[in-house]
């Protein structure tokens, strides 16, 4: 395949190239291309085109304002969560229907959000029943932007917009130095970031920019403290220690990520002793985070309004679990399988199924990403012995397991052979971790210029897949 590696006029200007961004450094040359990508789809991209959009700009607003835990109300049966947002900037008012589809937009409709001016003080309720549960690190930089326009005393396009650019920039950050901290996985890291689904969420006001951004940063500081020789320091442990407290403000279920601990090396520690109580310590920061999020945002209260699918009930579907666990694990099982091999669609929705889940990209395109997946996750000077690797692949099904668990009891039918709303793009933060622990040892050759080559052309086909299917 790289025959051509150092002969020829093809691998002189290969060499050029590389040699180029290896000394600029790649990992500036990738945050600049991510901004550049970034703020365009934030543009191109029509407003609440991203799932859920329309509920995490009001939570984002809802932090901006300063309400760090979201209302509660009661109905006299339960209490939901609320977010108070301007009425102005509700779906309607601003003459966007969730579900324009297909060449339904036009440049006109980004003008008319920018005329449309706010009244911060005419304020409508919005039920905000799934990101209302979400802690506040998740939605920080669109809060910032949201605080920024609200300061210059922007427009619904200004507030909407500087939220979208400010995850861009956290998100370009953060992947960068994921890039910088693991440079020997630069090609699966600017793959996996290169993803069409990758690319929308980062551009767009969800809460998934950041837990996707923070989860990468936080596998690649794991992984290259493992390949540091050099005993823990008292400022590597402080990062730790706040990496754990960030995934615990996160979704939880990416706590997993914390096994990576685990394939450090026992010669950074003083002792065996060390490094399990350092283990446990971290593990149990993250759950008293959790804990603590989750006793603070309930209020104390136990009968609050869960995102339930319409025919789920979680307490019957716990019941159905107890009476038959192997039955359901068949059912996940056989879900996973069917789903990545027969059908397709958690593969489809990893990579990128855009818009409310209606814009599909070329079959072609999903199976050369597949290629450049696998191409990812093998080369990459990681050493990681048999142990490790099934360490890291159990933390995944862990993961996997809880994502499927928590998708039957809420939005599943009850006693139903399959898990439903289950999505490709819920693994994308542990991808990082996962794919990684399929390296063989050895250097892909021109990983700098393969790595730009495929964050290009992956844009460039979302960029005008996106285009063409909106307008």
């Amino acid at each position: 395949m790289f025959a051509f590696a150092a002969t020829g006029k093809i691998g002189a200007v290969l060499d050029a190239w590389e040699n180029k961004l290896e000394a600029v450094g790649f990992h500036r040359v990738f945050f600049i291309w991510m901004l550049f990508v970034g703020f365009l789809m934030c543009f191109l991209t029509p407003p609440f085109q991203v799932p859920d959009e329309p509920l995490q700009m009001a939570r984002a607003y809802q932090i901006a304002e300063g309400f760090f835990i979201s209302p509660l109300q009661s109905d006299g049966m339960q209490y939901k969560r609320i977010a108070e947002v301007p009425t102005g900037f509700i779906n309607d008012r601003l003459r966007l229907d969730l579900f324009h589809r297909e060449h339904d937009y036009s440049f006109d409709d980004i003008k008319y959000l920018f005329s449309q001016e706010i009244d911060h003080a005419d304020l409508t309720i919005v039920d905000v029943a799934n990101t209302g549960q979400y802690p506040p690190l998740s939605y920080l930089p669109q809060a910032a932007g949201i605080w920024i326009a609200r300061l210059f005393e922007c427009s619904a396009g200004g507030i909407f917009y500087l939220a979208r650019m400010m995850s861009v920039v956290f998100g370009a950050f953060c992947i960068a130095f994921a890039v910088k901290l693991l440079p020997q996985k630069k090609f699966l890291i600017t793959a996996l970031a290169s993803m069409p689904m990758f690319i929308a969420e980062i551009a767009s006001s969800s809460a998934d920019a950041v837990t996707y951004s923070l989860c990468f940063l936080i596998a690649a500081y794991i992984y290259r403290l493992g390949m540091d020789g050099s005993p823990l320091t008292g400022k590597q442990i402080i990062f730790l220690f706040l990496g754990a407290v960030s995934l615990g403000m996160l979704k939880q279920v990416y706590g997993v990520i914390l096994f990576l601990f685990l394939v450090l090396p026992l010669a950074k520690f003083r002792s065996r002793r060390m490094f399990f109580c350092l283990f446990f310590s971290i593990v149990g920061v993250f759950l008293a985070t959790s804990l603590a999020w989750i006793i603070l945002s309930s209020g104390g209260h136990t009968n609050i309004e869960l995102p339930v699918n319409t025919g789920a009930d979680p307490v019957a579907q716990i019941q159905t679990v107890k009476g038959d666990v192997l039955l359901y694990l068949n059912v996940m099982f056989t879900n996973i399988a069917h789903g990545v091999f027969i059908e397709g669609w958690y593969y489809y929705s990893f990579v990128g199924i855009l818009g409310w889940l209606t814009l599909w990209f070329p079959e072609k395109f999903y199976y050369a990403y597949a290629v450049v997946l696998f191409m990812g996750a093998l080369f990459g000077k990681v050493q990681l012995n048999i142990w490790q690797r099934i360490v890291i692949v159990l933390a995944v099904f862990l993961s996997l397991a809880v994502i499927f668990l928590n998708q039957y009891l809420t939005w599943t039918p009850v006693g139903a052979d399959y898990v439903d709303g289950v999505q490709g793009r819920y693994v994308i933060p542990i991808s990082l971790m996962c794919l990684t622990a399929f390296s063989l040892n050895k250097k892909l050759p021109y990983e700098n210029v393969l790595a730009a080559v495929v964050g290009m052309a992956s844009a460039g086909m979302t960029i005008w897949y996106t285009y063409s299917y909106f307008y």
